[in-house]
């Protein structure tokens, strides 16, 4: 629910690295900026005196009255005082003016996707601010519990229906204009794929003829790794974890929550911020990640011309941002609790189990590399299409991306051993004390086996290689897709603001073409 936006550099990223759309502005800081306010409600009743200067908005740069509320929780850790200018002084870092205006190097805390207009604090998003408000509408209809099978296409490769399963029957249905893929990076390349659009020697192999050869399809897949790290706190020094291991506490913040709508209950962890990787290193160091950035390829490099290039340019702008002293490299997320990132693989619902037996109350630094090298892919693996996609999230195959997470779990156990903090820590539960996160190849050692997925996944059906500037299939007719998967590299920031931002500009993009169309 983290909502943020990414540098402005990221977006002016995509046309580069699309290739053909280099010259259309449209993809860009300045064409996208719009639509993030236009999605965007900002509640500005929580930020007055302090919660001001710790979450710097300005106003002109966020919208008042789209569908998605924007807001920043009233509760603080206590502890986050200290870890704030220890942040500080680690980093070396000055606060960001406006972390949600292109430039949010340093650290603030975050505005979140809380509605806290009227009653209780409840979560903004897609359903409750773009469908319920419309239902009523009577050229609108939602069917439940169906699952589309594969997109109907002509012998000219234009797109006139789609088939689905309901209730066990399959049904077609006809459109008049076009079909529009928003079934999220995992399952929109799976579609297409089992609709004929893809690697033709992939079909071949699932037994899909071949309608569009689009290479792409399904590649490019770009995920932000995520590491942590833990300490323990001194006796008294609150938490999430002391207030969910103590009953009176907790009856005090669920008192809060429903009478004043404040405490630790009602809303989020707020505390993040963004540093530059190259000021971490060495120059040799720094030298060495480059060249792994460029050089270095897995075995499941292509080689289809189009992708390589595509790849080509995306390395460039990978290499120019961590060589850039002012880039958003390396993100870090203060939680107010026990991160346990080991229990996380098969059930995410114990990344927060409370403090191990025995411990205080503790709290955790979480990591992420924003620009990861590193590719996956996400590939229907059958005909079925009630089979999941084959999903492969690439993690950590370069070893620029190892050195880049290695060295923010570095800057993160740095914090924790300020002198600022030398009153609210006791001692390092993850990684344990006698992992020493100073030396490279121990931190190296620890993310590589510490490691969990941000859901941030995106690139699958990318801009240049999947669909076109106006997200239109390339070599189709009436086909568009429109979600995470057309974002051809990864951006600094949770995605989720940007992925209204690009729902908001296809909206604008198919009013114009069916203006177009109809010669109005």
């Amino acid at each position: 629910m983290a909502y943020g936006r990414p540098s402005a550099v990221d977006l002016d990223d995509w046309g580069t690295i699309a290739g053909n759309i280099a010259g259309n502005s449209d993809w860009s800081w300045a064409g996208l900026a719009p639509y993030y306010r236009k999605s965007e409600q900002l509640e500005s009743a929580g930020l007055t005196g302090t919660a001001s200067e710790l979450c710097p908005v300005q106003k002109e740069a966020h919208g008042t009255q789209g569908p998605i509320h924007t807001s920043l929780g009233p509760w603080q850790a206590p502890i986050e005082t200290p870890l704030l200018a220890a942040m500080d002084e680690v980093s070396g870092l000055s606060r960001p003016q406006e972390p949600w205006n292109g430039e949010h190097l340093g650290f603030h805390r975050c505005l979140f996707t809380i509605d806290r207009s009227a009653g209780l604090p409840h979560r903004s998003y897609a359903a409750n601010g773009y469908l319920w408000p419309v239902l009523s509408r009577p050229n609108l209809h939602v069917l439940t519990n169906a699952a589309v099978t594969r997109i109907l296409l002509d012998e000219e490769q234009c797109a006139r229906g789609v088939e689905f399963v309901h209730e066990g029957n399959k049904y077609q249905v006809s459109i008049t204009r076009e079909v529009i893929l928003s079934a999220g990076t995992f399952e929109s390349p799976k579609l297409l794929e089992l609709s004929g659009i893809g690697h033709p020697e992939h079909l071949a192999s699932l037994g899909v003829p071949c309608r569009v050869p689009l290479p792409g399809v399904g590649t490019n897949l770009q995920e932000h790794p995520v590491s942590a790290v833990v300490y323990e706190l001194a006796d008294e020094v609150l938490s999430i974890d002391s207030i969910l291991r103590d009953e009176s506490l907790l009856k005090q913040h669920l008192r809060l929550l429903q009478e004043e709508q404040s405490g630790a209950l009602s809303g989020p962890v707020s505390l993040m911020g963004f540093i530059p990787y190259g000021p971490q290193v060495s120059a040799e160091r720094l030298n060495e990640t480059i060249l792994n950035v460029l050089q270095h390829h897995s075995n499941d490099a292509t080689d289809d011309a189009e992708l390589v290039t595509f790849e080509h340019r995306r390395r460039q702008r990978i290499a120019a941002h961590l060589l850039d002293p002012r880039s958003a490299d390396i993100q870090l997320v203060g939680f107010p609790s026990a991160f346990a990132i080991d229990r996380v693989y098969t059930d995410f619902s114990k990344l927060s189990p409370g403090p191990p037996p025995g411990r205080n109350a503790c709290y955790s630094l979480m990591v992420s590399s924003m620009y990861p090298v590193s590719q996956g892919s996400s590939h229907a693996q059958s005909r079925d299409p009630e089979a999941a996609p084959r999903v492969d999230l690439g993690f950590l195959k370069n070893p620029a991306d190892v050195d880049v997470l290695a060295t923010a779990v570095m800057v993160a156990d740095s914090i924790f051993q300020s002198p600022r903090m030398k009153r609210q820590v006791l001692a390092r539960v993850q990684p344990p004390p006698e992992v020493n996160l100073q030396d490279l190849e121990q931190a190296r050692e620890y993310v590589l086996d510490r490691l969990m997925s941000y859901h941030h996944a995106l690139g699958t059906c990318a801009l240049g290689l999947v669909v076109d500037e106006e997200l239109c299939v390339k070599g189709t007719r009436g086909l568009r897709v429109v979600d995470a998967s057309i974002m051809p590299a990864q951006v600094s920031h949770a995605v989720l603001g940007t992925v209204y931002a690009i729902a908001e500009k296809a909206v604008d993009l198919i009013e114009s073409a069916y203006t177009q169309s109809n010669g109005v």
